[in-house]
């Protein structure tokens, strides 16, 4: 599993921009249960970054926090 404090030193200055401009950022890979890409968020609503996978068919990620 990927935590914040290990990814602190791999978003490059470019990453960095992305998430300012509200776009999701891909960090890693994680195995649960199977290899999935690990993606850097910030939520509009509540201005919280986390860290999560995609999901659906549609690939969206939803706040845990506000649920938007």
């Amino acid at each position: 599993m990927i935590y914040p404090s290990e990814f602190k030193e791999k978003i490059s200055l470019f990453k960095r921009l992305k998430l300012r401009l509200g776009l999701r950022v891909y960090i890693g890979d994680d195995f649960i249960p199977k290899k999935t890409r690990i993606y850097l968020w910030k939520c509009a609503t509540c201005k919280t970054y986390y860290l999560d996978y995609l999901r659906g068919y549609k690939e969206y990620i939803t706040c845990p926090r506000c649920g938007k």
